[in-house]
């Protein structure tokens, strides 16, 4: 992954692992394989398009976007079971693992 984001000068992230153009990754100690349900890349992209509005710089918003949607996704496989949530439980998921972390 950071060779493709050099290559193409843009922030990249898959599942738990995010990489700028310079090179540099970190990596987010959550997730799961539930997270590859349909539609769970777009609401991770709608995250992160939420966080720039809001200041943060592409590579801290991928990074605060990817750990709000691995967490969120932990949380659904433990509650509702793995394979069996929808994106948009994804999505309404979200908001309360920010809420923690901002209180």
């Amino acid at each position: 992954m950071p060779r493709i984001a050099g290559k193409y000068g843009a922030v990249v992230t898959r599942q738990e692992l995010i990489a700028a153009p310079d090179g540099t990754t970190w990596e987010v100690a959550a997730g799961n394989p539930e997270l590859e349900t349909s539609g769970s890349g777009d609401v991770l992209a709608d995250a992160i398009a939420g966080f720039l509005p809001r200041k943060a710089e592409p590579t801290q918003a991928a990074c605060w976007a990817t750990y709000l949607h691995a967490t969120a996704g932990d949380r659904l496989a433990a509650t509702v079971g793995p394979v069996s949530f929808l994106a948009r439980e994804l999505r309404d998921a979200m908001p309360k693992v920010l809420a923690e972390l901002t209180v």
